[in-house]
C-alpha cells in the first residue's frame, strides 16, 4: 500500500486572526465593534490640490463602550481592510489618487505595530472619537470613487477592537467652467494714437468663471504666450503679432484689473474670489502698443492680431 502525503497550505487575510497572539483581550461579553460612516454622494476636490492635502475627514463616530485588558506593554495602530502594509498608516485606495488613514481620539494613526507603547492596564473606551481622513496622494483618476465597505481596523495590542465601514462616495476634480475662446476687439486706432499716447486706448475684457463648485478656496491664473505670438516684453505684458498680421512696429500690451502691466507667465491670485462663489470674472484690459525701440516711421497700418493662452489653477 502506497501512502500519499499532501501538504495543505491555507492563506488568510482575516484581520481578526491577529488576535491569536494578542497582548490584549476583551473583558466579559465585549467584542469587536463596527462603526459605520454614511458619506456624501460626492465631494469636489480642487483639480490642483497639493499632494498630501486632506480632502475629507470625519471624527464624528463615537463608540459606545468597549472594555479590554492588556497584560503587558501594548501599542495601538491601524490595519488596512485590503491588507496593505504601509508603516505610515496612509493606505492608497486602488489607483484613485486618494488614500485613507485611521483617526483615533482625533489623531492620525500609523500602521500597527508602530505607535507609542502603553503600560499594562485595563481600559474602557467610552464616547471615544473614531474616524478617518482621505488624503490626496497622486493625480485623482477621472471617475474616482471611494468604494463601499470596510476601510480598516483599529488594532489594540494585537486585538482587533473596531472596524470602520463607509458608503460609496464619488471624488470629483473641482473646476469652474471657462470659455474655450475669448475674442477681444481693440478697435481701429490710428498709428499716431498708438505711438504718441497709447494710454487712453485700453479695451477692457473679462475671463468669466462660471458654475464654480464648492471646495475651491482660491483661484490662481497666468497668461502664457504662444509660439505664434511670442513674448516681446514680459515685465510690461507685451506680446508680438502673429505671422498673419500685416501691421508693423507694434504688439499688444495686457494689463490687470488695477491697470498695471501684467507680467507674462507669472501666477497671480484672484484676490477677490470668495470660497463658495459660483461665478467670478477675471478682469483685464489690452491695447496696441509700440514695440520697444520702434520709431514712428517703423510703424505701418494693417491687420494686427495675436493669441495668448490663459491657465487657471483651482486650489
Amino acid at each position: 500500500m502506497h501512502r500519499i502525503l499532501t501538504k495543505l497550505l491555507v492563506a488568510t487575510s482575516c484581520a481578526a486572526c491577529m488576535t491569536a497572539n494578542a497582548t490584549c483581550r476583551f473583558i466579559g461579553d465585549y467584542h469587536e465593534e463596527s462603526i459605520p460612516f454614511v458619506l456624501p454622494h460626492s465631494i469636489n476636490v480642487p483639480a490642483d490640490a497639493l499632494i498630501g492635502k486632506v480632502i475629507y475627514a470625519d471624527d464624528g463616530a463615537i463608540n459606545t463602550s468597549l472594555s479590554y485588558i492588556c497584560n503587558s506593554d501594548f501599542q495601538i495602530g491601524s490595519v488596512d481592510g485590503r491588507g496593505q502594509k504601509i508603516a505610515s498608516g496612509l493606505y492608497p485606495i486602488g489607483d484613485t489618487g486618494i488614500a485613507w488613514r485611521y483617526r483615533y481620539r482625533q489623531q492620525a494613526q500609523v500602521q500597527y505595530p508602530g505607535g507609542p507603547k502603553y503600560v499594562p492596564s485595563t481600559n474602557t473606551l467610552f464616547s471615544v472619537p473614531n474616524g478617518f481622513e482621505l488624503v490626496k496622494v497622486g493625480q485623482i483618476k477621472p471617475g474616482a470613487k471611494i468604494p463601499a465597505g470596510i476601510l480598516g481596523y483599529l488594532n489594540i495590542g494585537g486585538l482587533i477592537a473596531l472596524n470602520l465601514s463607509v458608503t460609496e462616495m464619488n471624488i470629483v476634480a473641482a473646476s469652474c467652467q471657462t470659455p474655450d475662446e475669448i475674442n477681444v476687439s481693440l478697435g481701429q486706432p490710428t498709428l499716431s494714437s498708438i505711438f504718441d499716447d497709447p494710454a487712453p486706448d485700453y479695451h477692457s475684457f473679462t475671463i468669466p468663471l462660471t458654475n464654480c463648485p464648492s471646495g475651491i478656496n482660491k483661484v490662481v491664473y497666468r497668461l502664457i504666450p504662444t509660439a505664434t505670438s511670442p513674448i516681446v516684453d514680459s515685465l510690461n505684458g507685451v506680446i508680438g503679432l502673429n505671422p498673419q498680421s500685416t501691421a508693423k512696429g507694434m504688439g499688444i500690451r495686457i494689463r490687470n484689473s488695477v491697470d498695471q502691466s501684467f507680467k507674462l507667465e507669472h501666477s497671480v491670485r484672484a484676490g477677490e474670489f470668495t470660497p463658495g462663489t459660483s461665478q467670478y470674472d477675471i478682469k483685464m484690459s489690452a491695447q496696441y502698443y509700440p514695440l520697444p525701440g520702434a520709431r514712428r516711421g517703423d510703424m505701418k497700418p494693417g491687420t494686427a492680431n495675436a493669441e495668448i493662452m490663459f491657465l487657471i489653477e483651482y486650489l
